[in-house]
């Protein structure tokens, strides 16, 4: 988070992203620094974003997190995934980050990957 620092007033809007894109940045300066790897922190998440970049150019979210352009943000996912998709779907977005019930982490995460056409997620996703 202090890496992405713009202001106290300026985040992105879902906790989903922030975090996300957090800890996805995170695990690659990890990889890239230590060559290790982990699945800590958000995992679901972090798969979820993950899928997102073989449509959305891993530099167009580095760009959106550093600056924390929420508008940006939501152009790029209605651009790739259809009109108002950000904004129909940001209740599933907002709704993975609160809930720890495993297999309604895997529904939610599976609803969101169908409507992104990736692979979908299972029991064992969540710990490797």
């Amino acid at each position: 988070h202090y890496a992405s620092f713009v202001r106290d007033d300026r985040r992105l809007a879902d906790s989903f992203f922030e975090e996300g894109l957090t800890d996805y940045f995170a695990r690659k300066s990890l990889e890239n620094s230590l060559q290790t790897s982990t699945n800590l922190g958000y995992p679901v998440q972090v798969k979820i974003i993950t899928a997102m970049t073989t449509m959305i150019p891993e530099s167009e979210f580095t760009d959106i997190y550093f600056t924390k352009d929420q508008e940006s943000l939501q152009r790029a996912l209605d651009r790739v995934y259809g009109e108002n998709f950000y904004q129909e779907n940001q209740i599933l977005f907002e709704s993975l980050q609160y809930t720890s019930d495993r297999k309604e982490i895997l529904d939610i995460a599976n609803q969101i990957l169908k409507k992104i056409d990736s692979p979908l997620l299972t029991e064992k996703n969540l710990i490797q």
